[in-house]
């Protein structure tokens, strides 16, 4: 198989996984998801660090190019039709799961929009366009990955996931007396400290 051919099949597939997006965007709430799709839509947890890196890779590759010397006849346009489908590949896989339910809404919302917008770009940089557009396209997608990134880790580990460590919240000073349930004196302390982060008002996954 030829590189233009192979190139011409990923773009097609991106195009095809762009339109399917949009089809999900507007009918998700009226979509009953299959049981096998909700599994695709479970390994969007370990699928999207794929993306992720190429995104980072892509940024470097475009904006040191010259200092490092790189050659850009085929490893560029390697990394952007793999970067392209391996992003909207994600992003179908990750509405799948969204559709699940038991996420909080404001913060999944930012989180599938941004993660569609970094699809929709990186299918626009497949087209031929001036290296002052990519690279303002790949420093955008750089932030919002970040973001992304930040809003996805709330979402599955909880509020304040990554900024958690550097600022402490105070524990909480329990009086332990007679009249004391024992809910309350050894079980609600357990699951403070390993379950509240995940299964709290914000995000009722599991419906706990």
């Amino acid at each position: 198989m030829s590189i233009s051919l192979a190139k011409q099949i990923v773009s097609n597939l991106v195009l095809a996984l762009q339109v399917f997006i949009v089809w999900l965007l507007i009918f998700q709430d009226s979509m009953v998801v299959p049981v096998f799709l909700k599994s695709v839509g479970r390994l969007h947890p370990m699928m999207l660090h794929l993306p992720i890196g190429l995104i980072i890779v892509t940024a470097i590759f475009v904006f040191f190019e010259k200092p490092l010397q790189l050659s850009s006849t085929i490893l560029k346009p390697f990394l952007f039709h793999l970067t392209a489908l391996t992003t909207s590949l994600t992003v179908v896989m990750g509405l799948f799961l969204s559709m699940e339910g038991g996420y909080e809404s404001d913060t999944l919302l930012l989180h599938k929009w941004m993660g569609v917008l970094l699809s929709f770009v990186f299918s626009l940089m497949l087209l031929p366009l001036r290296i002052v557009a990519i690279k303002t396209m790949l420093a955008i997608s750089v932030l919002v990955v970040v973001l992304a990134g930040h809003y996805g880790a709330t979402l599955t580990h909880g509020e304040d996931f990554v900024s958690g460590p550097l600022f402490p919240e105070e524990k909480i000073t329990r009086t332990i007396t007679d009249s004391t349930s024992f809910f309350t004196a050894a079980i609600e302390p357990v699951l403070e400290a390993k379950c509240f982060g995940c299964h709290n008002e914000k995000k009722s996954k599991g419906r706990l």
